[in-house]
């Protein structure tokens, strides 16, 4: 029998995803208020770096300035007389418009849940999408993955033999 077809496998899974499923929508129903756009407090960014997106495109910077960047923002804000810091990571802005609005000192908008402070987006509001995203494979695929491959190996060394 494999591990597949076996009852330690439908046990495990269905555990798992009771359980990892329950934290998912535990978590999304906490942040979902901010797509609404009416949970705004402002903030400043603490930290601004563009960087290239790969050494190869390293080869290509006088000639292409604009070219693939990544680009890391750390800002702080604060809700309800908390202060809270949080990074956001994009490939979507340009060299110029990181230099333009979001140097270091510079004052923005940031979009957060009341009910989850800690989870915030800055620019514009997060689709429900977004938010669903950012949760689904951190907080539920990768866990179920990870600890399926241990049980997996569980199964295979201990179990398999009887």
């Amino acid at each position: 029998m494999d591990y597949v077809e076996s009852s330690w496998a439908l046990i495990t899974n269905l555990v798992l995803i009771t359980v990892f499923g329950g934290k998912l929508y535990d978590l999304y129903a906490k942040s979902w208020l901010a797509h609404t756009g009416k949970y705004v407090t402002s903030g400043e960014i603490t930290y601004s770096e563009c960087a290239p997106q790969n050494a190869r495109a390293m080869q290509y910077l006088e000639s292409d300035p604009e070219g693939n960047y990544s680009t890391l923002l750390t800002y702080v804000y604060t809700v309800d007389n908390k202060r809270f810091v949080n990074n956001y990571l994009t490939s979507e802005l340009s060299k110029a418009t990181v230099k333009e609005k979001f140097k270091k000192g510079a004052k923005i908008d940031v979009f957060y849940s009341p009910r989850l402070p800690s989870y915030s987006f800055i620019e514009k509001a997060p689709s429900r999408n977004e938010i669903f995203k950012r949760f689904f494979f951190k907080k539920f695929i990768s866990p179920i993955v990870f600890l399926n491959l241990a049980s997996c190996i569980f199964w295979y060394l201990f179990l398999a033999a009887n």
